[in-house]
C-alpha cells in the first residue's frame, strides 16, 4: 500500500494494526485504498469489548464518518454510524432594509450530521435517518437484515409529506401524499414496487388545496440583463453565485440575499453581487404564489452564471442538470 496512507493513532498510540488488513469502510462500499487520498483515519480498540470504532477524516480534517467494527479487520460494522457533510465558508449578502445597504459577512465551515443508523453484523437495521444543512430531519427509512423494510417518510418543513411501507427493498401497500397540514392528498397503490394506481384523496377545487408558485410577469433573466447591461466592474471575470428572495403576497421581491461559494475578491463579489441585488429589488412584480386559496410568501432560488467586465454584466441561469 502506497506511504501517502497514513492511520494516525492519536489517542491509543500502543494499538497496532497492519495497514493491509484494512479493507473496507461500508456502507457506502468504497474499499480505504480507493479513498485513502482524500482521506485519513484514526482506529481504536475499545476497552470495553471487542469493537474496534473508526473515525474518518477529510483534507480539510473535518470528520466524515464515525461507526464501529466486530472485527479487526474491519470488514464487519456492527453499531451506529454517523456520515458528515463538510460545508466551504462562503459569502453570504443580505440586504439591510435599515441601512439600506448590503451587508456582507463571511459564513465559516462546518460539519452537518448527514446520516445516522445501525448496523448489526454487517447489515443495515432498524432507523436510518437523514438530514439536511440545517439538521432537519428529511427522510427516515427502516431496515431489517439490510434491506428496506417497514415505514419510510419524507419531511418538509419539519412535516410529513410522504409516507410509506417498504417490503425487500420494494414498494408495498398504500403510499401517501400529504398536504402542509397533514391531510392525505394523493394514495398511491404499490405491488412488489410498481405503480398499480393513484386515489386522489382531496378534490383541490373543493377544498382549495392547490399550491402555485409565484412567477414573473415577464422574462426575469433578459429584465436582469438589460438592467445589467450598463454596470460596469472594475475587473473582468467570471463566478456563480446562488441568490436568493422572496416575493411577498403582493408580487414584491423583498428579502435578497446570496450566496458565495468560492471566496477568491471579497471587494469584488460585493462589486458585483450589489449590482445584480439592486436590479432584484427594482423588479416589476410577479404574481404571487398562493396555498389553500390564499396569497403566500414564497422564497425563490437561483443560481447564476455571471461574466463582467467594465462595461457590462451578463447572468444566465444554471438549471440544477448543469450542476
Amino acid at each position: 500500500m502506497s506511504n501517502r496512507f497514513l492511520l494516525l493513532f492519536l489517542f491509543f498510540p500502543a494499538l497496532l494494526m497492519a495497514q493491509s488488513r484494512i479493507v473496507l469502510l461500508p456502507p457506502f462500499g468504497d474499499t480505504l485504498d480507493s479513498i485513502r487520498n482524500n482521506s485519513r483515519f484514526v482506529v481504536e480498540k475499545l476497552a470495553s469489548n471487542s469493537a474496534w470504532i473508526v473515525h474518518e477524516y477529510d483534507t480539510q480534517d473535518s470528520i466524515i464518518t464515525i461507526g464501529t467494527f466486530k472485527d479487526e479487520k474491519l470488514t464487519i460494522p456492527s453499531g451506529r454510524f454517523k456520515y458528515y457533510e463538510y460545508n466551504p465558508p462562503h459569502l453570504l449578502i443580505t440586504y439591510n432594509y435599515t441601512t439600506h445597504k448590503a451587508d456582507t459577512v463571511i459564513v465559516p465551515a462546518k460539519n452537518s450530521l448527514k446520516m445516522v443508523g445501525y448496523f448489526v453484523d454487517g447489515e443495515k437495521t432498524g432507523i436510518w435517518t437523514t438530514f439536511n444543512n440545517s439538521n432537519e430531519k428529511i427522510i427516515t427509512q427502516t431496515f431489517e437484515h439490510g434491506k428496506l423494510n417497514g415505514l419510510y417518510e419524507s419531511y418538509s418543513g419539519g412535516k410529513i409529506s410522504i409516507s410509506g411501507n417498504y417490503v425487500d427493498d420494494m414498494r408495498e401497500g398504500g403510499w401517501y401524499i400529504l398536504s402542509g397540514k397533514g391531510d392525505t392528498m394523493q394514495t398511491d397503490i404499490y405491488k412488489k414496487n410498481k405503480l398499480i394506481k393513484t386515489i386522489p384523496t382531496i378534490n383541490e377545487k373543493k377544498n382549495n388545496y392547490k399550491v402555485t408558485d409565484p412567477r414573473p410577469k415577464y422574462d426575469f433573466i433578459r429584465y436582469l440583463n438589460v438592467q445589467l447591461s450598463k454596470k460596469g466592474i472594475s475587473q473582468s471575470g467570471t463566478k456563480r453565485s446562488v441568490y436568493t428572495f422572496n416575493v411577498d403576497t403582493t408580487g414584491r421581491i423583498i428579502k435578497p440575499s446570496v450566496i458565495t461559494r468560492n471566496i477568491t475578491d471579497a471587494d469584488l463579489d460585493s462589486e458585483v453581487n450589489k449590482a445584480i441585488i439592486d436590479a432584484i429589488l427594482n423588479a416589476p412584480l410577479w404574481i404571487p404564489g398562493e396555498q389553500d386559496g390564499q396569497k403566500i410568501e414564497v422564497k425563490i432560488s437561483a443560481e447564476l452564471a455571471i461574466e463582467f467586465n467594465k462595461k457590462r454584466i451578463i447572468v444566465s441561469l444554471i438549471s440544477p442538470s448543469d450542476n
